[in-house]
């Protein structure tokens, strides 16, 4: 180990040397474009990276799972949706999925009966769920041919008949009341920003049951609420938010997103309602699959806008403020989304992991090809500055959509639905995705830390490297310099084995057992010639052989003079 207090000052003080900080925390993604400005242990490039504890290295794999979804399914077209359905008060559950125009129920693809509806295949006609009166309903899909339909888990899809001018895009279920909006009318209770609901009680499977006074705005809640006319606003779907005294239900337009309140049922009387206007907020949401509720541990939700990743709670206080969004430190990525398909983006909250994962599309892909992951976890306060951004690229598996669903274990995890019908899960016990050929490409910079003055050259020293990681190989570490624009000296650093032992390992200081499924391992990199700016660069392409870095040590000479050093002649 490098010494450490008084000795080690000391030591560093003859040899001229200057040590780094040492990066025990590695942050998250920051594409600042002013170097300087990128804070100690961010990184510059984050590909297929995550934390795990207070590590940094391989994302987690995907993976079939367990007896929920084994494999995918044989039809090799696109998964439209997945939805988890429970009834019976929580003690039934079965994942559920819509693939290539048909409805399936775990284990690969048990086929539903759905003789009595419509539901056209298609990765674009994508579906959203709610459970209520013990049955999963569902509305989407292409809303001119496709109804909301309706399953019980035991007999064929059912179909209600309403009488749109086309079926809703999109359901929701809160306070025992069932919602839907998306519709394209022109009358004051069919138009694009309405919303429509089956009162408490009331079977909504029967038409009757969904009156052309209960719409929102409408007139039992003053037609002019807030809500603008139709026209080029419009409802992209519903969501809630739960704090720790208040449980709101939202109404997400493309540039608002209204605050629903419920009155006292007992206070109800005459003609008011369940619910109450209580305030706007001046952003809107791209799609209620791109809205995420992160509970009422959290106390806030999270969403995309045409512009950027959205707070709730930081969006209520500072309004449409750029500064504020969460997705300010990746802007530069957020630049090359396709626009014309952030309506298709989906959103998942992993709670045991802290991630918050988006998947999207880049440039002029026809697909959602990247996912963009948010790291929460142990947050007091979701700020732009504290979330930790990463970008993963899935390999074999183009995620069309994703959902949380517990396992048969009883665990939450985050499903993904591919376009080839795969119906799988992030897992931290797999490092590769699908499949042994699944490999997983983990690409990370430091930030280009310049020490002293930002233009002295220096001398580059030893750097000590802690990893934890397991099944062998090597994980390759390059010096960057001179702000990434030159790359160094490369070295292949060991990766401890499986079950890995003291002194088993080929570092400089050898390996240790630590956790059982993986070990540490310790390696001195030797002093490799002078820069301006020093970083970190660690690569490794493996399948289910993850690595993990936890200390960066750079020692650097701060002596000589600096490269754009003029003599001061006066005026």
């Amino acid at each position: 180990m490098a010494l450490r207090g008084f000795a080690a000052r000391m030591a560093r003080a003859k040899a001229g040397f200057v040590s780094a900080r040492p990066l025990y925390l590695l942050g998250g993604l920051n594409e600042d474009e002013n170097p300087r400005a990128v804070p100690p242990g961010d990184l510059v490039r984050a590909i297929n990276t995550a934390r795990n504890g207070s590590l940094t290295g391989t994302r987690p794999g995907v993976t079939y799972g367990d007896a929920d979804w084994n494999e995918a399914h044989s039809s090799g077209a696109a998964v439209q949706g997945i939805h988890q359905y429970s009834w019976g008060a929580g003690a039934n559950r079965k994942i559920v999925a819509v693939i290539n125009g048909n409805v399936y129920d775990e284990v690969g693809g048990t086929l539903i009966d759905k003789t009595a509806t419509s539901i056209e295949a298609g990765a674009s006609y994508q579906w959203t769920f709610a459970d209520f009166q013990d049955k999963m309903f569902a509305a989407g899909g292409d809303t001119a041919s496709d109804g909301v339909w309706y399953w019980d888990g035991t007999n064929p899809l059912g179909e209600i008949n309403f009488s749109f001018t086309t079926s809703p895009k999109y359901i929701f279920e809160k306070w025992n009341f069932l919602f839907v909006s998306g519709l394209t009318g022109s009358s004051y209770d069919d138009n694009p920003m309405v919303w429509r609901y089956c009162d408490y009680g009331s079977d909504a499977t029967d038409v009757a049951n969904w009156p052309s006074t209960n719409v929102i705005p409408g007139q039992l809640l003053n037609e002019n609420f807030g809500v603008g006319s139709y026209g080029g606003e419009y409802s992209t779907g519903m969501g809630e938010f739960s704090g720790k005294d208040a449980d709101f239900m939202l109404l997400l337009t493309n540039k608002r997103i209204f605050v629903m309140g419920q009155n006292d049922p007992g206070l109800i009387t005459g003609s008011e309602t369940a619910f109450a206007s209580v305030s706007t907020i001046p952003v809107g949401c791209v799609s209620q699959n791109a809205f995420v509720n992160l509970g009422a541990d959290a106390g806030d939700a999270v969403f995309l806008s045409q512009d950027g990743v959205h707070s709730l709670a930081r969006s209520r206080q500072y309004g449409d403020n750029e500064s504020a969004y969460l997705s300010w430190k990746i802007r530069s990525t957020w630049q090359t989304l396709n626009r014309s398909r952030l309506d298709e983006a989906w959103g998942a909250y992993w709670p045991s992991e802290g991630m918050v994962i988006f998947s999207v599309a880049t440039g002029s892909s026809a697909t959602n090809n990247l996912l963009l992951v948010m790291d929460i976890k142990g947050l007091q306060n979701i700020t732009p500055d504290a979330v930790r951004w990463y970008k993963w690229e899935l390999n074999g598996i183009t995620p069309n959509c994703l959902r949380l669903c517990r396992g048969s274990d009883n665990r939450p995890y985050v499903y993904v639905g591919g376009t080839a019908g795969e119906v799988c899960r992030f897992d931290r016990d797999t490092y590769q995705d699908l499949s042994s050929s699944g490999t997983i490409a983990m690409d990370f910079i430091t930030k280009h830390d310049d020490f002293e003055l930002p233009s002295k050259d220096k001398k580059i020293g030893d750097c000590f490297v802690v990893l934890r990681g397991s099944g062998g190989g090597t994980v390759q570490h390059t010096i960057m310099e001179d702000d990434g624009r030159k790359a160094g000296y490369t070295s292949a650093l060991d990766v401890p084995a499986s079950a890995a032992t003291w002194g088993a390992g080929n570092g400089t200081w050898g390996v240790s057992q630590w956790g059982g499924e993986s070990a540490i391992a310790r390696h001195r990199v030797p002093a490799t010639g002078s820069s301006v700016t020093v970083g970190h660069r660690f690569t490794r392409t493996a399948a289910n052989a993850p690595v993990f870095i936890g200390l960066i040590d750079q020692q650097i000479d701060g002596g000589g003079s600096t490269q754009d050093a003029n003599a001061n002649t006066g005026s």
